[in-house]
């Protein structure tokens, strides 16, 4: 199973994932990437941008689930 089939399953089980999740369960470091080819074969997939920093070093993070 590839990593792009792997992603679609776990976000079709109905969780979500962030970027660390995916490389920690499946390797990848491509996240972003993988979720743009799922969106363009018709996946809706839903990106929520989460502020996991501090107030003097902001950091974003996408948080990305099912619709």
């Amino acid at each position: 199973m590839t990593q792009k089939e792997k992603v679609a399953t776990y976000l079709k089980s109905g969780k979500s994932l962030t970027p660390i999740q995916a490389l920690t369960k499946f390797g990848t470091l491509r996240l972003a990437a993988i979720i743009f080819r799922l969106k363009a074969e018709g996946l809706k997939i839903k990106t929520e941008i989460l502020n996991v920093g501090t107030k003097k070093k902001p950091k974003n993070v996408a948080k990305y689930s099912l619709n």
